[in-house]
């Protein structure tokens, strides 16, 4: 007969792998997405070219939207200040 090599915890008991969870064959749901609407208030976007220099700045954004749902439409309303700093620009939505 062989002989059973001790355990890593020297006790020589056999280390046992741990039980796996049984595979799930059922097919999956697709999410449905439904968000009754969506809100930003007073948010910023920076972007800075460090090649060139540049930076483009979206400041003070206000977004909203009213229902979005899987194969509809979405009403948008979007205000903010666009500016960049190679031309100096700035621009109210």
């Amino acid at each position: 007969p062989s002989a059973t090599p001790p355990a890593a915890d020297g006790k020589g008991a056999q280390a046992q792998a741990p039980e796996q969870a049984p595979l799930n064959d059922s097919p999956r749901t697709p999410i449905k997405l439904d968000i009754d609407s969506l809100n930003v208030n007073n948010a910023r976007v920076t972007y800075t070219d460090e090649a060139s220099g540049k930076q483009y700045n979206v400041e003070g954004i206000e977004l909203s939207t009213g229902a979005i749902r899987e194969g509809s439409s979405i009403p948008l309303k979007l205000n903010a200040y666009l500016g960049t700093n190679q031309p100096v620009v700035r621009v109210k939505t």
